[in-house]
């Protein structure tokens, strides 16, 4: 589609996130179209961008360079990243309720939270620091992951309420 590495696919599929070391996020249509450029740098590093529920905002995972990367919220195509987490964060799934997020910390636990109110999580039951996350079910309480350091790599399902898991491979 063009330059950079894909981050994430919207939910209805007409576009592709692709980032570019070290603060660019490019829009791709997967069908006809132009691409889209978003205003990112005000973003010193961009480890991650991810599309939220219903296309019409990402969330980002970045901050300035020498600094714990945080979450941003960004309306798409026009507008400009917004922190909504304190810094510290490694990772960041959008749940398919909207508003509400997984995010594993700086020192590898995993949380769910809402966007406007990250600082107010509660712990992900059932997810270890050897979860690798896959995506979420539409339940939006079970996500899928990948166990990291084994071969093959087994999937299992874990509900993040209860922390009960079931394998799915």
């Amino acid at each position: 589609l063009g330059e950079g590495g894909t981050t994430d696919l919207s939910d209805d599929g007409r576009w592709v996130l692709a980032g570019i070391f070290p603060n660019r996020v490019i829009m791709y249509p997967t069908g006809a179209g132009q691409s889209v450029e978003l205003n990112t740098t005000s973003i010193e590093l961009i480890a991650d961008a991810r599309w939220l529920p219903g296309g019409k905002s990402i969330v980002l995972l970045g901050g300035p360079g020498g600094e714990a990367p945080r979450c941003y919220v960004m309306e798409v195509p026009g507008g400009t990243p917004r922190a909504v987490s304190a810094p510290g964060i490694v990772g960041v799934f959008p749940s398919p309720e909207p508003g509400r997020v997984l995010f594993q910390d700086a020192n590898l636990a995993w949380y769910v939270a809402a966007l406007d109110s990250a600082a107010a999580r509660t712990p992900a039951l059932g997810l270890t620091e050897n979860d690798q996350v896959a995506r979420w079910d539409s339940d939006g309480r079970t996500v899928y992951v990948i166990l990291r350091n084994h071969v093959p790599n087994p999937v299992e399902a874990v509900d993040v309420v209860t922390g009960k898991r079931r394998s799915v491979t």
